[in-house]
C-alpha cells in the first residue's frame, strides 16, 4: 500500500454549499457543482417551506450563464440569460416569463480592483411571475485569475455602467421598490408633475 506524502495538497472539493439569511427570516440555500457544472438555489420562508428554486448552467468560472425559475410547487415561472463584457465579467442579466416578456433586467458594474459594485435593476411594467427572481449579488466574489491585476491603464471605472450605457434615472434603481419606463407605470400610478407653466409677457408687464 502507497501512502500520499505528508506534503501533498488535499483535493480541493468541486461542491460548495452556502446559507445566506435574510431580514424576514427566510433563508437561501445554495449549490455549485463543478462537475456537472451546475448552480440551484433554494429559497424558504420563515416556517422553512420553500418558495422559490433556481436552477442554472454555469461556465468554467462558476458564473450563472442561463437557468429557469420555479416557484415553491415545482412549476416553471420564468427564465433568465446572462450577458458577460469582453473581460469575462457578468455585464448584465435579463429575465423574462414564459411568453417570452422580459420583466427584469439587472445591470451588473465593478470598481478600479474588480470588485463588483451593488447592481442596478430596471423592473419592466409586463406581466411578471408571482414569484420575482432577485439579482444575483456578486459584491464579495473573487475575480477570475486573469482579472485580479488587472487594471484599465487611464481609466477610472469607480461607478461607471456596464457597456450598455447609462440608463436615464427614471427606469434605474438600486434594489427596492419598482420604478417603471416613462409612459409604462400601471393603472391608478399618480401622473408626473408638470413644471409650472410660465405667465405670458403682458401678465408680467401688467402684474396679473
Amino acid at each position: 500500500m502507497v501512502l500520499p506524502a505528508a506534503d501533498a495538497p488535499a483535493k480541493r472539493s468541486s461542491i460548495i454549499a452556502k446559507s445566506h439569511y435574510h431580514e424576514d427570516k427566510s433563508h437561501t440555500e445554495s449549490r455549485l457543482d463543478m462537475n456537472l457544472r451546475e448552480l440551484e438555489e433554494k429559497t424558504f420562508d420563515a416556517n422553512g417551506t420553500l418558495q422559490m428554486r433556481k436552477h442554472y448552467l454555469v461556465n468554467d468560472q462558476g458564473q450563472p450563464t442561463q437557468g429557469n425559475i420555479y416557484d415553491g410547487r415545482n412549476n416553471l415561472v420564468a427564465r433568465s440569460m446572462m450577458k458577460f463584457d469582453q473581460f469575462g465579467r457578468l455585464q448584465e442579466m435579463r429575465t423574462a416569463n414564459l411568453q417570452g416578456e422580459v420583466f427584469q433586467q439587472v445591470l451588473y458594474s465593478y470598481d478600479v480592483n474588480q470588485k463588483p459594485l451593488q447592481p442596478k435593476v430596471i423592473n419592466f411594467d409586463t406581466k411578471a411571475p408571482l414569484v420575482k427572481p432577485a439579482p444575483l449579488d456578486l459584491r464579495g466574489a473573487t475575480p477570475p485569475p486573469h482579472l485580479q491585476n488587472f487594471q484599465p491603464a487611464g481609466v477610472d471605472m469607480t461607478g461607471v455602467a456596464p457597456a450598455t450605457g447609462e440608463q436615464p434615472a427614471s427606469t434605474v434603481q438600486q434594489q427596492g421598490e419598482p420604478i417603471y419606463a416613462p409612459g409604462a407605470a400601471p393603472a391608478g400610478a399618480a401622473p408626473a408633475a408638470e413644471p409650472p407653466k410660465k405667465k405670458s409677457f403682458w401678465k408680467r408687464l401688467f402684474g396679473k
